[in-house]
């Protein structure tokens, strides 16, 4: 009894089994049929999406292959997420293979070949993005499938968005592009005038950024505020931005009551030292009294003593000038005092002889106007 008891569920298992092979679609034949740009219009490929789907199955137009791709995957029942990203890898991987490899042409061509290929990938992702924003809306920048294609780019920049990132990573290689064609010759030049080689400038981003990005932007990345943190490591966030926010001001230009105003307010930030630090970086009178130094075998500690004494110098004089109208005629007398009692104060640190040759040096040499802050001419008449 048994026996035949398990004879018969033997036999209904068998034939369950050869119903579901008969009427069940092939999910694998179907999977294979489909390929992205050449789905038909009938057949498994053709069914409708799942009930709530995006409408991306039925566009016209050059993108209509990716949104009937999409479709023909939800039909084999992929979900949403699983069909968006096999989407994604279809047309990165087509983007990739339209692109040439980069030329390994070492011996007749510089680093610039590879920057070029790397701004056609560039041009290859932006367009990938694109099509995903025609064939998804505007809604596919937010898709969690396609979080890493559109942003953030960079999780350095997250503060920018998808659009400044791509304008920041374009003009970085454009800038590395110039920077790699002319940079042999630059490099020769200075050598030959017994210079170090000078960084070029770099990108300029003041078009592609609003105002708040940029600011964001160079905090993070420029030339200043690198000289702004190699000068002091004690200053809060607050503190760094204020000051940042001073010496970008002060490189605009302005009136010599404003330069003095924002210097003043930047050294009570920063402390006499850091400020310091800080001012000789961008302070030919520095590089005359480093040289000074050199000759003379003083210490760095003595070196800084000494120039904190002109800073404060230069300070006092451009001060009585603003003070008399930017007439320096009219307090010469003054400015005369101040410079025999700052050479006082230098012979006490180097000497009379040392501070003689610092005083001579700093004669000839003058903050740019367009860094200083200070119309062109007054800074020089203040010495």
């Amino acid at each position: 009894m048994v026996k035949a008891v398990l004879f018969c569920s033997l036999l209904a298992n068998a034939a369950f089994a050869l119903l579901i092979a008969r009427d069940a679609p092939s999910r694998y034949d179907s999977w294979q049929r489909i390929e992205l740009g050449s789905v038909s219009g009938s057949g498994e490929a053709s069914r409708s999406p799942k009930p709530g789907a995006p409408r991306a199955a039925r566009r016209e137009g050059p993108d209509a292959s990716a949104g009937e791709y999409y479709a023909a995957l939800l039909s084999l029942g992929l979900d949403d997420e699983e069909a968006k990203t096999l989407v994604l890898a279809k047309l990165e991987r087509e983007a990739r293979s339209a692109l040439d490899p980069p030329a390994d042409t070492y011996w007749r061509e510089g680093p610039e070949s590879r920057i070029d290929h790397a701004l056609a990938a560039l041009e290859a992702e932006q367009g990938v993005r694109q099509k995903l924003l025609r064939a998804f809306g505007d809604g596919a920048a937010g898709e969690p499938v396609f979080t890493r294609l559109f942003r953030p780019l960079d999780p350095y920049l997250r503060f920018l968005s998808s659009e400044e990132q791509l304008a920041v990573r374009r003009a970085r290689l454009e800038a590395q592009r110039a920077a790699a064609a002319v940079g042999p010759v630059s490099d020769a030049v200075q050598t030959r005038r017994g210079a170090a080689p000078a960084a070029g400038p770099g990108p300029d981003f003041s078009a592609a950024l609003r105002p708040s990005s940029l600011l964001e932007y160079e905090l993070r990345e420029s030339p200043l505020a690198s000289r702004l943190r190699a000068a002091t490591d004690a200053l809060s966030e607050q503190e760094f931005r204020d000051a940042f926010v001073l010496l970008r001001s002060m490189q605009s230009g302005g009136s010599l009551r404003d330069h003095l105003d924002m210097r003043a307010e930047l050294e009570r930030l920063l402390g006499a030292r850091a400020f310091a630090r800080l001012w000789a970086g961008r302070d030919p009178t520095f590089s005359a009294v480093a040289e000074v130094a050199r000759r003379r075998g003083w210490s760095e500690q003595t070196t800084m003593q000494a120039y904190e004494l002109l800073v404060r110098l230069d300070e006092q004089m451009l001060g009585m000038i603003e003070a008399s109208g930017n007439d320096p005629a009219a307090v010469s007398d003054r400015l005369r005092e101040l410079e025999a009692d700052a050479s006082a104060r230098l012979a006490s640190v180097v000497g009379e002889d040392g501070a003689q040759a610092l005083l001579r040096s700093r004669a000839t040499q003058s903050i740019p106007a367009d860094e200083a802050g200070i119309p062109l001419g007054r800074a020089n008449r203040a010495r």
